[in-house]
């Protein structure tokens, strides 16, 4: 069944007058340049071909099953419309139909497959901004409780530091008072003397007791305007704020995302870590661990404004990619400090030895 030429299966077979059989095309070809058959050699020509209608027959219809066991079944159709069966305008009208309601299912089940994506992409969806919303909801919990912490603690500076300025006050007083009211071993006597141009009451006792109420009336109205102020819940308003404090303010605009991360990073990772008793005692006290630590970094971050040279390593020529330090890391007590870079090895350095020299030729 296959053609001796081109060892595919025959199309449009041939007979030779010697008994072969090759694809018409291949023979015809074959006759272009020789006159002879491929297989026996004989001397052959064109006028010694005939269509072998058998064989042809034969071999459609083995294509036709090769095709049914191999090929899908739009590939069967297409073949079964291709080979030209006859048919009806009946079954014709009834395979359409069919073909229609075939098609109406796949998009039905499409759609159902589309819809049911979507649904799965929107339930993803929610249960992510669910997770965002709790977790946005714990930090502004989280910011909620470090406000009052904050703000109890400044409270507690301000009543701190009102009564050091009331006791100061007092101090300073008692001298003044001491000075008006002359002691009686200095003027025994000033007391009871007769003054013949004062009038009569203001010798009595009494009128001194007066006079003496009447002194001490205005330092006991100043008492008690001290002690309401104490008792105070509100601290005053802010003083008018200094250029330092402006421009510390402005660092914390500048880096407010780093900072803004950072601070939610320590407090979520001390929230977890802190065990039950740690988180009782924390509320306790009203001041987090985590909360500290950030107020530490902050302070320190808007303090500084420049960094200064306080020594130079020399590791050989700076242009050379060897000498490049892509690292630098301290220890715990901040004591040694190590750099590492392209060469990949570390070099290990006390920083106060460092510190104290200007530079270092290594």
């Amino acid at each position: 069944m296959l053609c001796p030429i081109c060892m595919a299966l025959i199309k449009d077979a041939f007979l030779t007058a010697c008994g072969h059989s090759f694809c018409y095309m291949c023979i015809v070809t074959h006759l272009n340049h020789k006159s002879d058959c491929p297989c026996c050699a004989n001397y052959l020509t064109k006028a010694q071909l005939y269509p072998n209608f058998l064989l042809d027959k034969v071999v459609k219809k083995m294509s036709a099953r090769q095709v049914a066991k191999t090929a899908s079944p739009i590939d069967q159709f297409r073949h079964v419309v291709q080979q030209g069966n006859d048919m009806t305008v009946k079954e014709l009208d009834s395979l359409m139909t069919l073909i229609a309601e075939k098609k109406r299912q796949m998009e039905q089940q499409e759609s159902e497959t589309n819809m049911q994506i979507l649904l799965v992409f929107l339930h993803c969806l929610r249960k992510q901004k669910l997770e965002e919303l709790n977790e946005i909801q714990t930090d502004l919990q989280y910011i909620k409780d470090d406000i009052s912490s904050v703000e109890r603690h400044r409270l507690d500076l301000y009543r701190t530091k009102e009564r050091y300025s009331m006791r100061l006050r007092m101090l300073l007083d008692e001298p003044a008072a001491s000075k008006m009211w002359p002691s009686p071993m200095d003027k025994p006597n000033s007391a009871f003397v007769p003054n013949s141009r004062a009038p009569p009451s203001t010798s009595s006792p009494g009128g001194l007791n007066n006079r003496r109420f009447d002194l001490r009336a205005p330092a006991s109205h100043q008492g008690h305007q001290r002690r309401d102020a104490l008792a105070s819940s509100d601290p005053p308003n802010p003083p008018i704020q200094s250029g330092n404090v402006i421009a510390r303010k402005r660092r914390v605009q500048a880096q407010f995302n780093e900072l803004q991360e950072y601070y939610l990073q320590r407090r979520r990772t001390g929230a977890q870590s802190h065990r039950q008793e740690d988180v009782v005692a924390m509320n306790r006290e009203g001041y987090h661990e985590g909360l500290e630590d950030f107020q530490s970094v902050l302070t320190t971050f808007t303090r500084y404004s420049r960094l200064r040279v306080i020594a130079e390593l020399r590791h050989g020529d700076l242009f050379h990619s060897a000498n490049i330090v892509s690292s630098i890391e301290f220890d715990r007590d901040d004591e040694l400090f190590a750099t590492a870079g392209v060469s990949k090895r570390i070099k290990v350095f006390e920083f106060s030895t460092v510190s104290k020299l200007l530079h270092i030729s290594m």
